[in-house]
């Protein structure tokens, strides 16, 4: 009998973007089993924000739906364990993994012996789960991130084709740990840099309307705490502090004055973009409030798609960071101009 490490297991699904639903972004879940005939696996939700702040995970535990987990099993700090009559069991690590990476997991979560029901599933029909978990414990990895966290399936003593993997074997605990510690290591980044989310915040900002004569002020400020919105975790960002920063701008474009601004649709005002210079998405990091006025850039629509998905993003990057830089220490946020570029590439 072999010491293990308890509380820890793998689930294979199909693969995903998101895991919010089947949505305009992630029209189907690929892969996963023969059971995904339909590339609408059950585990499509594994990541969907409930309003009451869980998120729901499932896994094809056999060989059929309703196949009881073996949290016995699951719960044991060795290589043998005893059976027990309980119904679940708390403080599991759970990794989901989809084309031979890990692509999100739980902490922190309750895994169930035998397949639970939820009452308002995101989608009709698919309403089973066996883990739950606080959304602040569900962690899911960007797509351009997953690569970093291979699981070795083809490997003797490790997942193969299972669905389920306990990954108890005596022979590879050093490496089950080392694959445990990198991914638990990841920060996950929050909406914040997604194109619709970003889209969508560049019409509140536009629509909102501020008082021009407010004196702008550049203030240390507490991170907000992140909250769920449409599904989705979040760090909330107000839109009348950029349409200030609009506003103080004259809606000129920081990047490069002459650049040229149209009229918005009933309104005399000119359209121009709110950008954070440091993203939301890299609010976890922070302990001060990046959607502060320092932090925020009026800029072109053109300029602001360049230091997003331009080749010539670094100069532009450069030229806001020497421009706020100071007024973003003023407000706690310090970063170097090597690790801005970094977070951009």
């Amino acid at each position: 009998m072999s010491a293990k490490i308890p509380n820890i297991i793998f689930c294979r699904g199909g693969y995903m973007k998101y895991y919010r639903g089947i949505t305009n972004e992630d029209i189907q879940c690929v892969g996963g089993g023969g059971y995904n005939k339909e590339n609408i696996g059950h585990e499509c939700c594994n990541f969907y924000k409930y309003d009451n702040g869980k998120c729901y995970g499932f896994v094809r535990s056999g060989g059929k739906d309703g196949t009881p987990l073996n949290i016995d099993r699951l719960a044991s700090n060795t290589t043998k364990w005893r059976k027990t009559s309980l119904d679940y069991i708390d403080n599991v690590t759970v990794f989901f993994v989809a084309n031979g990476v890990v692509v999100g997991f739980y902490k922190n979560a309750r895994a169930y012996r035998k397949l639970q029901i939820m009452a308002n599933p995101v989608i009709s029909g698919i309403n089973d789960y066996f883990f739950e978990c606080n959304v602040f414990d569900a962690v899911l990895i960007a797509e351009k991130d997953r690569s970093r966290f291979p699981v070795k399936q083809h490997k003797k003593n490790w997942m193969g084709k299972s669905n389920v993997f306990y990954a108890d074997s005596e022979e590879i605990q050093d490496e089950v740990k080392a694959l445990i510690d990198d991914v638990l290591s990841y920060k996950p980044n929050f909406v914040g840099e997604d194109g619709v989310e970003d889209a969508r915040y560049q019409v509140d900002v536009n629509e909102k309307e501020v008082k021009n004569s407010v004196p702008i002020k550049y203030v240390e400020a507490q991170r907000k705490e992140p909250i769920i919105m449409a599904g989705r975790l979040v760090y909330p960002r107000d839109p009348a502090k950029a349409k200030k920063v609009l506003l103080s701008k004259n809606f000129i474009c920081e990047i490069d004055g002459t650049h040229l601004a149209f009229k918005k649709k009933n309104s005399e005002e000119l359209y121009a973009e709110a950008h954070h210079i440091v993203p939301m998405s890299k609010q976890g990091d922070y302990t001060r409030d990046l959607d502060t006025i320092a932090n925020i850039a009026c800029l072109c629509s053109n300029c602001h798609r360049i230091i997003h998905y331009g080749s010539d993003a670094s100069k532009l990057i450069e030229k806001l960071y020497n421009s706020h830089n100071s007024l973003l220490e003023a407000s706690g946020i310090k970063i170097t101009l090597a690790e801005l570029i970094e977070i951009y590439k």
